[in-house]
């Protein structure tokens, strides 16, 4: 067979997506043939594909010798380059690349990739342009563009381009995530029917984090020419709704999808919308205990809102007030739903989801037999709600004795901290983003640009410890990210582990192992760490500074640990709102935690309504508010002593990870000769200007 015939034998198996024999046929010609030009770069490119940087920029830079003027040798080797951290040599591939083909899209999307790895934004954003104008289908382009612009906080044409992107690979989950993430503080002031369908189709796809859509599903149901006067009509009126309020429309609107799938999938951030949603509430108990056919056909047309609020209020953990009347009816719903037994009837599973509107159906006595009859149900939405209500807290408890334990000695407030985290476990959450894992080099790679690795570093397979894990939330993400990395996730709570357990299980992760203990106490752990994530824990120790020291001798030498402190400047909300919480009295129970947020929600304090009771706090569900104002123990920190703290400990700051990717890219604007971010005095400076810099808390790394 001559080298055309083979080569035409290689490519057919490249394009069927036949590598590994496309890889061997290229090989045999370059066997004979070692300086043929096609083969070394279709074996480059294959290379590649397998992330074998190294030996695929050998071959591609080969084949630039051989024919120096074909641009696509050039873009190809660009893209190698940047994989392995060359920016600049990388950057004048490309440009080389585009002198000899201009409009070779590729190419310009490979340098706008290769410029933002610099850190020249506007440069990368204008290569990217330039990539749309030739192709306007370019996913590549449309996807950076919509990154890139969120990153300057040009969210309007960043959400176009992520909007654009799922439409042009319409069966694909990652699109739909990089969307969502976009979405997460995005409010808008006009809708239309094909945002909601990208909403809807957000919604509809599992391995996604629902939670970021909320804020934005909110504004959305807010311009809904149908749900908008419903929403005002029942917000106007002075006593308690009756059924002369529900008519077709009302009906209608209330089973708008949008808003049954935020019910069933977030939690609402939005005082109004939750307003609005105490009182249906209070309609449909009304209902449910009328013995007339009219309310149950009422009933039974709102049937999905129903069931759909229940895992509302399930997930926000019973947040919304009560009235007096509301109470004494529930103990008559109370009785009706612990005599149900057998099949059940509509009316049997309206009178379930209207209870668990306000209680939890696993402390009812009847709560085995009702899992058992809703597993076997026809509604999808009533089965998961079952599911969530009695199945799965009764998993949990059985899983609890499963862990493995190394808590030995509590002072005072560990004993009070892990106390609150038994009652309410933290945070609560349905999906996590998915994702396919990358070595551990690279993913570092990506957050920490100017980071070398120490050889002295499992890259193949790190050992990671998240140090404070919650819920598993942290841990399951970290298994997202970095491959073949073994996971040993540390609580004080037993609850907040059995949760994390459960979901661990339902995501079919195995390699993160939850340990029962206290920070304080993991020197007992014979182990040591690539990498230690301790995210918004240290701060609620009785001595983070021993904390810390407990977690660098954890690590190895080169290890790398990702911290999280509250920041002074920034939670200047949160202090008024302890005052707040120590002048009145209230204690941090479901009914100390309803009457305090109805005072914040008429606070007068600017940075009470920014800081605490803002869309994108953490204030809608009880274990939020718990954590962010209720805290049985917190410290905050400025700048300066986050900087004498890791000093002393001889670790080397390496930068922060943003809440919002556009501050970074306005602290360059002010601080032009710190491209990496890494002067903290420069950051002190800056907080001070922006105060809600860091209203999460300082999302920092260090290396040991």
């Amino acid at each position: 067979m001559n080298i055309s015939a083979q080569l035409k034998q290689g490519v057919t198996h490249h394009q069927a997506g036949e590598l590994e024999q496309a890889a061997k046929v290229y090989q045999q010609i370059l066997t004979k043939h070692p300086t043929q030009f096609d083969a070394l770069r279709l074996l480059g490119i294959i290379y590649a594909g397998n992330r074998e940087f190294l030996q695929a920029s050998k071959l591609l830079q080969q084949a630039a010798r051989i024919n120096p003027e074909i641009a696509v040798v050039h873009a190809n080797l660009g893209m190698v380059l940047v994989e392995l951290g060359d920016l600049d040599t990388s950057i004048s591939r490309y440009r080389r690349a585009l002198e000899l083909d201009p409009n070779l899209v590729e190419a310009h999307c490979g340098l706008g990739l290769a410029l933002y790895r610099k850190g020249d934004i506007d440069a990368a954003i204008a290569c990217f342009r330039k990539a749309v104008a030739l192709d306007p289908r370019s996913v590549v382009a449309h996807s950076n563009l919509g990154v890139l612009l969120g990153m300057k906080g040009n969210f309007p044409e960043s959400i176009h381009h992520l909007r654009t992107t799922c439409h042009l690979l319409p069966n694909q989950v990652q699109p739909l995530i990089q969307l969502a993430s976009g979405l997460r503080t995005v409010q808008f002031n006009q809708s239309n029917e094909s945002l909601k369908r990208d909403l809807l189709n957000c919604f509809s796809v599992d391995g996604l984090r629902y939670t970021h859509l909320a804020v934005s599903t909110t504004s959305v149901l807010h311009l809904d020419p149908r749900l908008r006067p419903v929403i005002h009509k029942a917000l106007e009126a002075e006593q308690k709704l009756a059924s002369t309020f529900l008519t077709s429309d009302t009906v209608a609107a209330l089973n708008e999808p949008l808003l049954l799938q935020l019910l069933q999938k977030c939690t609402v951030p939005d005082y109004r919308l939750e307003r609005f949603l105490t009182k249906i509430r209070e309609l449909l108990l009304t209902l449910t205990l009328a013995e007339n056919q009219d309310s149950l056909v009422w009933l039974e047309q709102l049937s999905p809102f129903s069931y759909s609020l229940a895992q509302l209020c399930f997930f926000n953990e019973y947040l919304y007030p009560e009235s007096s009347d509301e109470a004494e009816n529930l103990a008559m719903l109370h009785q009706q739903v612990e005599s149900l037994s057998g099949q059940l009837d509509d009316r049997g599973k309206l009178r379930i989801a209207v209870y668990a509107c306000y209680r939890q159906l696993s402390k009812l006595d009847n709560a085995q037999e009702l899992s058992a009859l809703g597993a076997r149900d026809n509604d999808p939405v009533f089965r998961q709600m079952i599911k969530d209500h009695i199945t799965n807290p009764q998993a949990e408890l059985a899983m609890r004795s499963d862990i493995p334990s190394l808590v030995v000695n509590k002072d005072a407030v560990t004993e009070s901290v892990q106390a609150q985290y038994e009652e309410n476990p933290f945070p609560r959450w349905r999906n996590a983003n998915t994702r396919v894992p990358g070595p551990f080099a690279q993913e570092i790679r990506n957050a920490l640009p100017q980071v070398t690795l120490s050889a002295d570093l499992d890259c193949q397979s790190p050992e990671v410890l998240i140090a404070g894990c919650g819920t598993g939330l942290q841990a399951i993400n970290c298994s997202y990210v970095y491959k073949n990395a073994r996971i040993t996730a540390i609580d004080l709570s037993l609850a907040s582990l059995a949760y994390a357990k459960r979901m661990t299980l339902e995501q079919g992760i195995e390699n993160i192992e939850f340990i029962h203990a206290n920070i304080l106490e993991l020197d007992q752990l014979d182990k040591q760490f690539d990498l230690i994530e301790c995210y918004g824990v240290l701060h609620h120790l009785s001595d983070p500074v021993k904390g810390l020291e407990v977690l660098t001798k954890l690590l190895k030498d080169g290890g790398l640990l990702m911290l999280g402190l509250y920041s002074e400047i920034a939670r200047k909300g949160v202090v008024i709102s302890r005052d707040l919480i120590a002048q009145k009295g209230y204690p941090s129970t479901l009914d100390g935690i309803r009457d305090c947020r109805q005072d914040l929600f008429t606070s007068p304090e600017q940075q009470v309504l920014e800081n605490v009771i803002s869309a994108g706090a953490a204030f809608w569900t009880t274990s939020e508010v718990r954590d962010l104002i209720f805290h049985e123990n917190e410290y905050r920190y400025t700048l300066p002593e986050i900087a004498d703290m890791i000093k002393l400990r001889g670790l080397e700051f390496l930068g922060f990870t943003h809440q919002l990717s556009s501050e970074k890219y306005r602290y360059l604007s002010e601080f032009p000769d710190d491209p990496n971010g890494l002067n903290l005095e420069n950051w002190h400076l800056y907080e001070q200007k922006y105060p809600r810099t860091f209203a999460n808390m300082y999302h920092f790394w260090v290396r040991k």
